[in-house]
């Protein structure tokens, strides 16, 4: 029993077209693809970076230092931020700060229009010369 797809004909014969037909080609781009291997990591080099501790001749560790002297161990350096638009323009400032090097995590990125002015401060910071480490968990 053969089964035909068929769409409103001009000429005769020329919308119908067998199921297998129709399927034929995914099925054909899923088996080409499922046979590829993932590429081999050994082959790519691996670039070693370290955390930039000497931070202290940088504007923000000296204004940070005015804020918070160094006999205040035992301290936090974490700030909540609990409005979305006050933390924004928190991340954007110290992104523009940023003299050595950045380290941004983030557990989701959109491509909405705040993940794209950050991706834009970041590049801005890369191009001035600071280091941009970008830890993604999903985007």
């Amino acid at each position: 029993m053969s089964h035909r797809l068929c769409w409103p004909q001009t000429r005769p014969l020329r919308g119908c077209v067998s199921r297998w037909q129709s399927v034929a080609p995914l099925v054909m781009a899923t088996l080409v693809t499922a046979c590829a291997g993932l590429p081999n990591p050994d082959n790519y080099a691996k670039p070693v970076t370290h955390v930039i501790t000497d931070t202290e001749n940088t504007a923000l560790a000296r204004r940070v230092e005015q804020w918070y002297p160094a006999d205040a161990a035992g301290l936090s350096g974490f700030v909540p931020l609990a409005e979305g638009m006050r933390a924004f323009v928190a991340r954007v400032g110290l992104i523009r700060a940023a003299e050595s090097s950045l380290d941004v995590q983030y557990y989701i990125w959109h491509a909405d229009t705040s993940g794209q002015l950050l991706a834009h401060e970041l590049l801005q910071a890369a191009d001035r010369g600071v280091r941009v480490r970008l830890l993604l968990d999903d985007l």
